[in-house]
């Protein structure tokens, strides 16, 4: 409510109004509406109705300011839990990787070193960069892009990335068999073979991602451009309307 001034005049500048065409709508002068709005003075209940009728809005809105629309109260919900999501992998990394070195450098325990590798580009990176562009979103008022290729190209960007998961799984378990063996002092026996090439894609694929983990913020920020995830949202808005559309058909046939 201390806010009353600032929010009759945001509301007269949304419909376009000068502060003389408000005052001779009230039948008070320029003055007393610009006091209103500095807050030199503020008006009665009755001034406040007659001020919200002019204005075509709700007194709650002279009141308390405009509403937050629902979306964007979804997408600070969205921001909120992904950012957690960031918070705590960023943590866990942050805790264990100084832990997985040392059994690396005393040990030649290499296994959790790269395995962490991995998982931080997959599980931290990229939400880190949706995550960063649904903050920037929030701040800016940027929207993702909407043209009809979008889809067909946030579908090829998450079968890439999947795919490059899929391909690195063998490695990846070859990791954890090796942590296993050494937690409980087997000798280490693994052979690890899909062919000479695919072997070098794999190996130099898991040196780019130990030195260079920050890349995969960038796909991360596509897919937010991308839409991401509000394509499930569309299904299911598309789902209602066919309904709509078929209880719309039966009302007919029963006429």
């Amino acid at each position: 409510m201390r806010d009353i001034g600032k929010n009759i005049r945001t509301v007269r500048e949304t419909k376009n109004m000068t502060q003389e065409a408000l005052a001779e709508a009230l039948y008070v002068t320029r003055q007393t509406v610009s006091n209103y709005e500095t807050g030199k003075t503020r008006p009665d209940i009755d001034m406040l109705v007659k001020i919200s009728e002019v204005l075509e809005t709700d007194v709650q809105v002279l009141l308390y300011g405009q509403p937050m629309p629902e979306s964007r109260k979804k997408e600070i919900r969205r921001l909120i839990v992904c950012g957690s999501w960031v918070l705590v992998m960023g943590i866990l990394f942050a805790v264990l990787m100084p832990v997985f070195k040392r059994l690396q450098y005393n040990h030649y325990i290499v296994g959790p070193v790269w395995l962490m590798a991995d998982l931080k580009c997959l599980l931290l990176m990229i939400p880190l960069g949706w995550c960063a562009m649904q903050a920037i979103s929030l701040l800016s008022g940027a929207k993702p892009c909407r043209q009809r290729w979008v889809p067909l190209i946030r579908r090829l960007l998450l079968g890439v990335l999947i795919a490059v998961e899929v391909l690195m799984l063998p490695l990846q378990i070859v990791y954890i068999i090796s942590i296993i063996q050494r937690l409980t002092q087997d000798e280490v026996h693994l052979s690890f073979s899909m062919g000479r090439f695919l072997n070098t894609v794999l190996v130099e694929l898991e040196l780019f991602r130990f030195r260079y983990p920050y890349f995969y913020i960038a796909p991360g920020m596509a897919l937010w451009l991308l839409g991401f995830p509000a394509e499930r949202q569309k299904k299911k808005d598309r789902k209602q309307d066919r309904g709509q559309d078929c209880a719309h058909c039966h009302e007919h046939d029963h006429e």
